[in-house]
């Protein structure tokens, strides 16, 4: 049995989308499906990230999850500032 896992990492710089498959015989596969920037915005003079610009890069990657020949099951997140998974679906 295939299990795979879409996750995506935003650092301060970019994000990716990895999609981690783990096999029959429990290696595990990373693959990379989607690398994006991360450009802040200044909002009232201070700067911060652009949520709907990562929150567009995030599903471009999933879309291109949704276009591999494995199906996932489930979609985590990982954030520079938390270090901690968010799931996504």
């Amino acid at each position: 049995m295939t299990t795979a896992v879409a996750a995506a990492d935003l650092g301060a710089s970019g994000g990716r989308v990895m999609l981690g498959v783990i096999g029959g015989r429990d290696q595990l596969e990373l693959h990379e499906l989607h690398r994006f920037s991360n450009v802040p915005v200044r909002v009232l003079g201070t700067l911060h990230w652009d949520i709907l610009s990562l929150f567009q890069g995030v599903l471009d990657g999933i879309a291109a999850a949704a276009d591999t020949p494995s199906s996932f099951s489930s979609t985590f997140t990982s954030c520079e500032s938390s270090r901690t998974l968010i799931p996504l679906m």
